[in-house]
């Protein structure tokens, strides 16, 4: 197994949610528990809601590239898709890039989309449904063992 560190973007909904501390606090809580993770199985991710300090400002000059960089630096992608278009902007990027996704759903996997429901076809796809956190890190952990299995 290589020495080099996965590299992992987490995508997210934000723009429904400015406004409303609660959902923020929320998101904030599920990408922070995606992130301690994948820390303690050495990985390292990127989040444009952590980045932006969980406040979702910048304007799309600035997010659309550094997104788009994080799309083809990624060994794999974490989404969580909601209700984000921008979420499925990114979900179409990395599915041309032929990265591997794991899109996480609470209580059931919603598409939203026909596209969506087989982006399968270009790369590897894993929906995990969530209830708990513990069923959050166990997703991650699965998916990091795929991701470690394909840089063997």
């Amino acid at each position: 197994m290589s020495n080099l560190k996965l590299k992992l973007f987490i995508c997210t909904s934000i723009t429904h949610k400015l406004g409303k501390p609660d959902e923020i606090a929320k998101l904030q809580g599920l990408v922070e528990t995606i992130d301690r993770t994948a820390q303690q199985r050495n990985a390292v991710t990127w989040c444009a809601f952590r980045e932006e300090g969980w406040k979702g400002e910048e304007t799309p000059t600035v997010y659309v590239p550094r997104d788009f960089g994080w799309a083809k630096k990624c060994d794999g992608a974490i989404l969580i898709p909601e209700d984000s278009w921008g979420v499925r902007i990114e979900e179409g990027w990395l599915s041309a890039l032929e990265k591997p996704m794991l899109r996480l759903f609470e209580n059931e996997v919603v598409h939203r989309t026909g596209i969506e429901e087989h982006l399968g076809i270009l790369s590897r796809v894993f929906d995990g449904v969530f209830h708990t956190t513990q069923d959050i890190e166990g997703h991650v952990n699965e998916f990091i063992d795929f991701l470690e299995g394909l840089k063997i």
